[in-house]
């Protein structure tokens, strides 16, 4: 139930002084408006960041399984690509979240992702070299943007959606992903390196689509 919003001295709505305090806009609506998701869905900017990131949750969560799935085809010794596979997920946690609190949503799925295509295109044209030594580095590379990426939706959701949305669009953009996600086991069994490829368009995608995101000021 929507407390009754009462005014602080200055006149100004208790709602409107801790949305200014936190820097970010609100929505105006009645309190009855703010009850319906309709509301939420009818906004021009909602609708846009709600596409948006459904497609960058799907990208994280589809390259981030559909990876491990792809690990064992890798050459190279399977050990040492899933160490470095794994090695990377814990320090992508803390890595991921520092990068956003300092650039931003878009710099940081840019900058994340781009690494993802360029370890994808390392294992796309170098996979196959004899030194097989250098593949736990390009897991690396293409790992930490993965990974870094998917910490990220969940961060960056209470950024660009209105707060009383934030659940319905986390959970719209997870269900989203994981129904994409169905398809990594299926992927990662198609002929090398399309896997890889298909990894590959999509982050290189995702770059696109992150510029289009509006975030709540």
């Amino acid at each position: 139930m929507v407390p009754h919003m009462e005014e602080t001295p200055n006149g100004r709505s208790i709602r409107e002084s801790v949305a200014e305090t936190n820097r970010r806009s609100i929505l105006v609506a009645t309190v009855d408006e703010q009850k319906s998701t309709m509301f939420y869905l009818r906004q021009k900017v909602v609708q846009k960041n709600l596409v948006v990131m459904a497609y960058m949750w799907a990208t994280a969560s589809f390259s981030y399984y559909m990876i491990v799935f792809y690990l064992k085809y890798l050459p190279g010794d399977i050990y040492s690509n899933t160490f470095a596979s794994s090695g990377t997920d814990c320090a992508s946690v803390v890595f991921g979240g520092f990068l956003y609190t300092r650039l931003g949503i878009k710099k940081t799925f840019t900058l994340l992702l781009s690494f993802s295509v360029i370890g994808g295109l390392l294992i796309i044209f170098l996979g196959e070299v004899n030194d097989s030594s250098l593949m736990p580095i390009f897991v690396v590379i293409t790992k930490i943007g993965i990974s870094g990426s998917f910490v990220n939706v969940y961060i960056s959701t209470v950024d660009i959606f209105p707060t009383l949305f934030c659940a319905t669009a986390l959970g719209f953009c997870n269900f989203f992903a994981r129904v994409l996600t169905i398809a990594a086991p299926q992927v990662a069994e198609l002929d090398p390196p399309l896997p890889i490829i298909i990894l590959t368009c999509m982050c290189a995608l995702a770059i696109v689509a992150i510029q289009f995101v509006t975030p709540l000021k």
